[in-house]
Parts: C-alpha cells; sequence; structure tokens
C-alpha cells in the first residue's frame, strides 16, 4: 500500500511537472517583449502555485468525484497519470501546446471502457466538460476581438504623434502584466486538477496538501522546460504590440477565472491561442495559418491518442501483474 501511494505521488508530481512544461500562459507579455522569458516564468511559476492551493478544488473536484462514478485501483490511477504524462512530455518536446484536460478526459474514457464500460461515466458531467471545451474557445475569440476593436476605437484611433502612442503602450503594457498574473493564479487553479483530481478517490491523502503538490510540481515544470512553448505560441502565431497582447490576455483572464470559478475543467491553451488569433483579426495582421493548423491538429488528436494510450498500458502492465 505504502509503494503503491509513493509511485502514485510520484506520478502526480510528474504530469503536474509535464503540465508546467506545456503552460504558455505568459507567452503574450514575452511576445511582446514586456517581460524577460526569466523573469516571466519565475512570476508564473509562483501564481502557479497560489492558484492550485487557493482555488484548484473547484476543478478537481469535477473530475475526481463528478466525472466518474468507478472506484478505479490505485494502478489505473498510476496508469492514467502516466499515460498523461508521455503524451504531454512528447508534445512539449515538438513544442504543441496541447490539452491537459483533453489529456485525461480521453485517458479516464479509455480506461474505464476497458475496464466497465461507458455505465462508469457520468455523462451529464461530460457533457459539461465538452460545451467547456467548445465554448472557452469561442469566448476567448469573441472577447479579444471586441476589447481589441474598443480599444482602437476609443484610443489608438485618438492617439497623435508618436508620443502618445509610447505611453499608451507603456500603459498597455502594465494592464497587460496585471492580466497575466491573474489567469496565470487561474491556470493553476484549473490545470492542478488534471494532475491531482483523480487522488480525491484516495482517502488516504489530505487533498489540499496534493494541490499543493501539483502547484509546486507545475512551477517547476515551467521554469525547466516551459520556455520552448512560451517561446511558440507568443511570437509564431502573430506579432503584438503590448496594446495587442493585453486585449489577448484580458480575454483569457475573464474566461480563465470565471470558467474555473464555475468548476469548467478548460484548456488554458485554447482560449489564449483563439485570443491571440481574434486579436489578429481584429487589428487586420497576418496570422500564421501553419502555426493555428498545427495547434489545432494537435488539440484534436489528443483525446484519441490518450485513450488509446492508456488502454495499451493497461494492457501491457495487466499482463505481467
Amino acid at each position: 500500500m505504502l509503494l503503491s501511494l509513493f509511485i502514485i505521488l510520484a506520478l502526480s508530481f510528474y504530469i503536474a511537472w509535464s503540465i508546467g512544461t506545456n503552460d504558455e500562459t505568459m507567452a503574450a507579455p514575452v511576445g511582446c517583449g514586456v517581460l524577460k522569458i526569466n523573469l516571466a516564468l519565475i512570476l508564473g511559476g509562483i501564481l502557479a502555485i497560489l492558484g492550485a492551493f487557493v482555488m484548484g478544488v473547484n476543478v478537481s473536484e469535477t473530475i475526481g468525484e463528478k466525472l466518474w462514478t468507478y472506484n478505479a485501483s490505485d494502478l489505473e490511477i498510476s496508469i492514467i497519470l502516466l499515460t498523461m504524462a508521455i503524451w504531454l512530455t512528447i508534445a512539449s518536446y515538438r513544442e504543441l501546446p496541447v490539452s491537459t484536460t483533453h489529456s485525461i478526459i480521453g485517458t479516464i474514457f479509455g480506461i474505464a471502457l476497458v475496464r466497465g464500460g461507458l455505465q462508469y461515466l457520468n455523462f451529464d458531467t461530460l457533457f459539461f466538460i465538452i460545451a467547456g471545451w467548445v465554448l472557452s474557445p469561442i469566448l476567448g475569440f469573441v472577447i479579444a476581438y471586441v476589447v481589441e476593436k474598443g480599444v482602437h476605437i476609443a484610443f489608438v484611433s485618438k492617439l497623435k504623434g508618436l508620443t502618445d502612442i509610447e505611453h499608451f503602450e507603456k500603459l498597455s503594457s502594465y494592464i497587460l502584466v496585471v492580466a497575466v498574473m491573474f489567469t496565470a493564479f487561474s491556470r493553476g487553479a484549473n490545470d492542478v486538477a488534471n494532475a491531482v483530481g483523480i487522488l480525491s478517490k484516495l482517502y488516504t491523502i489530505e487533498f489540499q496538501y496534493m494541490l499543493l503538490w501539483g502547484g509546486i510540481g507545475m512551477a517547476i515544470g515551467l521554469l525547466t522546460l516551459g520556455r520552448r512553448v512560451v517561446k511558440n505560441v507568443g511570437v509564431g502565431i502573430t506579432q503584438m504590440r503590448p496594446s495587442s497582447a493585453m486585449s489577448a490576455q484580458i480575454s483569457t483572464m475573464l474566461v480563465m477565472f470565471f470558467g474555473t470559478y464555475l468548476g469548467f475543467p478548460l484548456s488554458g491553451t485554447q482560449i489564449l491561442v483563439a485570443a491571440i488569433i481574434g486579436v489578429g483579426a481584429a487589428s487586420k495582421q497576418k496570422i500564421s495559418r501553419k502555426a493555428v493548423k498545427e495547434i489545432v491538429i494537435s488539440w484534436i488528436i489528443t483525446f484519441p491518442i490518450s485513450a488509446v494510450l492508456g488502454i495499451c498500458l493497461l494492457s501491457i502492465i495487466s499482463f505481467f501483474i
């Protein structure tokens, strides 16, 4: 029992680390040059820990308690975590900002299907999660588009001369950093559920400590390998001024915070990328279709890959024990 608990804790920390390596929350300020990447990563790591500890229980309950009624064994919980960790590590190395939420839901789906069929899944909760997947990037795009248009009409169009423009962009950079901080906090609270949410089924663990455990793991992942995805999202889709980055980040902040508060397991990656695209569309900037295509494909394949990989790992390991 003690050995299996140690393995689960090690894997949950590993998956939290993997989530951190795939976290592009700080991409906007880095992409437009407001924050140096090292400072951005440190700040993001601290806020991820705080978000996980203070507000991480909301989404964790959705994934750990409401999604599935099946009393999973220690082995199955370990396989779910291992499957996520493997896929997210591969994605981070390939610089693809995939969805950790898609990964864990896909893995749970696969394990439940093999063990007892779909009756182990709560379909009301599953539809609740899918609704969040569909609506959140749409909201991210629309809000960012509206904010960018509004900022242009209310402020940018009235600026006169280079000095006015420089002052406005400087003010925008301050607002951007504040919005990023709120987003990083909400992202930590949402993403930690993907690493430790299923551990709520292990009643020997004090769950509040697990939230802190997951937050620390995400922070370390962001600091060690996260810069690859941050750079790819920040500069790979479209070039942004501080004011444009502010519009994208305000949108992401609002969707992430309220979604997390309501318990939706959201993909911060989807929301941020959709918001960046919305800003690019509003300001009529060139958007890299190739970068967008690669990211969308990575979203689509994450669910089935995670389901199949989880089934394969469960079959192989069960054969030898």
